[in-house]
């Protein structure tokens, strides 16, 4: 567009043509699809979000257990008592 910005649109369209294949009529519809295209990309981009914090929440999970299990190792340690 000429301020710049960015439309997207869906188009149909149906052409008779003549015995000589020349178009004589052409019958469509155009409709602008600008608004469900950014929902859409807004939803891809909070999946891959919700994504990344389901990766981040595992991690940190494994890494609290692997610290839990290094925190009774010490503590049964101190205590003296076999593992």
């Amino acid at each position: 567009m000429r301020n710049g910005k960015i439309r997207y649109v869906h188009e149909r369209c149906k052409s008779d043509f003549n015995s000589s294949g020349k178009p004589i009529r052409s019958l469509g519809t155009v409709a602008d699809i600008t608004d469900r295209i950014q929902i859409e990309n807004e939803l891809k981009l909070a999946s891959e979000k919700s994504e990344e914090r389901k990766e981040t929440y595992n991690i940190l999970q494994q890494i609290l257990k692997h610290f839990s299990i290094q925190l009774m190792i010490s503590c049964l340690s101190w205590m003296n008592w076999e593992i």
